[in-house]
């Protein structure tokens, strides 16, 4: 260890401070995340190319403290690295970038007839859409009426296929980056669609268990254990959620797949190859859940943190939250277009960059909530209107309670599902909890009813504080966080404006 607290990479000489030696992986999110943002907003391609190699260049360099010769290999690698992702994900967004594209989808527009396996659906007041994976890629149909189809149904379709639209004014809501993100290649305006059976494997899984939650288990239970397991949401759920700040906990995420791990770990407590063990079973959960791309990444951290221990090395969480989300990023760009992903990256950032600042447990322990909530609120207030204030309260208690209500209402309805005649009272106990949550969500909502909307001094807060803690946890002075913040904040705000 240094002067500087931070471990030196390159055995024999004096350690230096850096975001390459503390986060190289935040390096390379920052810079492929600004290419996937920029083509895919169909910005020019020189313009993508050059911000995404020098900004990070240049936040690399504002940090570095003292420059050692000895990073020149790293620099050099992480250069590379860097300049192929770049590549790559320019190459792949321009290549399928524009409605009609060559590889848009290798169906033309016109009638056309298909089956494949329902991935998510959503209802509307007078119809849907769903996510289905077909031969042909991924299709997002929209449909009239009510077909009563359910992801991991099997489905037969027939209508008129067309490319997904862009947005025709900036600022409005782009169909072809919503649907991109989620792997949809094309639509279809359908005219007939019928069930035809469930597909096969986790699908079928995820279908047979949902079916058996909702049948035996009180509602509340059934819909927070089917939002935990299955990935589905009950729409009273979310409503309730949503008003309370607190939707993430009905998405299939981080701190999901954390209480999974933690119950692996637990169970498997006696084995000595327990790190081999847990790892496809997350994957299993994380597959049987709908692999959420929340999910996917807290799944993809895991392994990196198990790599690190087999390897005897301990990664730092920033630089390992950095990684997993420059890999997701690689291997489809059109990630960065998912609300959900951007929000979750963000949040879990905040969250482990907040160590960096070396405060007490106590204190981090409540400035977590309010961090998080001004570092996300950005987003939330952007997409969706508006931010409740509430969360900021909620989630103080949100957070500790599911961690010990979703393993206990799955073990207290174990029993029910199983068919044991104690099941009922064992399952009643869950259930009183959950109604207790919702009692306190709601007095805290009456305590505090305000929602905050999209403003460019909540936008410049949530930047300034956003840059100075990814600049602390990327190994920057105390003094250059500070123009760090200053710096993003400005160049932010002045795009917003």
């Amino acid at each position: 260890m240094t002067r500087s607290g931070i471990s030196s990479p390159f055995p024999g000489r004096a350690a230096f401070q850096s975001p390459l030696s503390s986060a190289p992986a935040f390096l390379l999110l920052v810079s492929w995340a600004l290419c996937a943002s920029l083509c895919g907003a169909r910005r020019p391609l020189w313009a993508a190319l050059v911000i995404s190699l020098f900004a990070p260049a240049g936040w690399c360099l504002l940090g570095t403290l003292r420059p050692n010769r000895s990073s020149a290999p790293v620099t050099a690698a992480l250069f590379v690295i860097g300049l192929s992702g770049v590549l790559c994900i320019s190459y792949e967004i321009g290549r399928s970038g524009e409605p009609g594209a060559a590889r848009t989808s290798s169906v033309t527009a016109g009638r056309i007839s298909s089956q494949g396996t329902v991935l998510a659906s959503k209802k509307f007041a007078r119809g849907g859409t769903a996510l289905v994976h077909t031969g042909t890629g991924r299709a997002v149909l929209k449909f009239w009426g009510a077909p009563g189809i359910a992801p991991g149904d099997r489905v037969r379709y027939s209508g008129y296929a067309e490319p997904l639209r862009r947005a025709a004014a900036p600022g409005g809501f782009d169909e072809f980056l919503y649907w991109r993100a989620r792997g949809a290649e094309f639509a279809v305006d359908v005219g007939e669609i019928e069930r035809i059976g469930t597909a096969a494997g986790f699908p079928r899984w995820r279908t047979l268990l949902g079916a058996r939650i909702s049948e035996n288990l009180p509602p509340r239970t059934a819909g927070y254990l089917l939002a935990a397991l299955t990935g589905t949401r009950d729409e009273s759920l979310t409503s309730l959620h949503r008003a309370a700040g607190t939707s993430h906990l009905l998405a299939v995420s981080g701190a999901h797949v954390g209480i999974a791990f933690a119950v692996f770990w637990f169970f498997l407590r006696r084995f000595r190859l327990r790190l081999l063990l847990i790892s496809p079973l997350i994957w299993a959960y994380v597959l049987l859940s709908g692999a959420a791309p929340s999910a996917v990444r807290a799944a993809i951290m895991i392994q990196l943190v198990i790599a690190g221990r087999v390897a005897g090395r301990a990664g730092k969480p920033f630089n390992t939250v950095s990684a997993a989300g420059a890999l997701m990023l690689l291997y489809n760009p059109w990630l960065f277009w998912d609300v959900g992903w951007r929000l979750s990256m963000i949040a879990v950032l905040t969250l482990s960059s907040l160590a960096a600042l070396r405060a007490g447990w106590s204190a981090l322990f409540f400035m977590a909530s309010p961090t998080v909530w001004l570092t996300t609120s950005l987003q939330s207030a952007l997409v969706f209107g508006g931010s409740p204030v509430v969360g900021i309260l909620a989630n103080f208690f949100a957070l500790p309670m599911f961690s010990v209500l979703f393993p206990l209402a799955l073990a207290f309805g174990l029993p029910q599902l199983a068919g044991l005649p104690f099941g009922g009272a064992a399952a009643a106990v869950p259930e009183f909890l959950f109604l207790r949550w919702e009692r306190l969500s709601g007095n805290l909502l009456a305590l505090c009813p305000w929602e905050v909307g999209f403003s460019v001094p909540l936008f410049a807060a949530g930047a300034a504080v956003m840059a100075y803690l990814f600049a602390a946890a990327s190994g920057f002075a105390p003094a250059r966080r500070a123009i760090a913040a200053v710096i993003v904040t400005a160049g932010l705000t002045c795009i917003l404006i």
